[in-house]
């Protein structure tokens, strides 16, 4: 898709739309890769952030598929949410380390996220659900980069997301 173009690291990956596995509407987006993959926003989020997309991560093994919110500036990956082999949903940013969130269901899975990037604060809930509240991280500049991970060691592993919806309030 247009704009998905910044893959950080050594090797290749992809980035395609689909339409064999899909959540809304007639295709998704499904990305395959065990670096980041990287879209920079036409504009920078601040305030609060509201982030709202459908994720279906690969069930098997060795997934560890993710996306990372951030600013270009001041750290690409201030706050991630992401799924590992444990198949185990985790919230991370530089102030804690892999927060439990929830066992993942191996099916497509409702991220909703508000990130009040002025005081450093980020709520999470999935499929409705409420499972991180007042999350510490830094965007002081806002969002202007979002991430998209899976795979893990040279191994690309694809998933899949749908309806990803990112704006801001002050």
């Amino acid at each position: 898709p247009a704009g998905w173009v910044s893959f950080e690291g050594g090797k290749g990956g992809n980035i395609w739309v689909t339409t064999s596995v899909k959540k809304v509407g007639s295709a998704s987006i499904a990305f395959s890769r065990d670096n980041v993959i990287r879209k920079k926003l036409p504009t920078t989020l601040t305030g609060v952030v509201s982030v709202s997309f459908w994720m279906f991560p690969t069930p098997d093994g060795n997934t560890n598929s993710g996306f990372h919110f951030g600013h270009t500036d001041t750290g690409k990956e201030a706050i991630r949410i992401r799924i590992n082999e444990s198949h185990t949903w985790f919230l991370d940013s530089a102030f804690f380390n892999q927060q439990f969130l929830a066992p993942y269901s191996e099916t497509w899975t409702f991220v909703q996220m508000t990130l009040d990037t002025v005081n450093g604060k980020a709520s999470v809930w999935l499929n409705g659900v409420q499972v991180a509240d007042n999350a510490s991280f830094s965007a002081p500049q806002g969002i202007n980069v979002v991430g998209v991970i899976s795979g893990r060691g040279g191994s690309a592993h694809t998933s899949y997301f749908d309806d990803l919806v990112l704006s801001s309030s002050p």
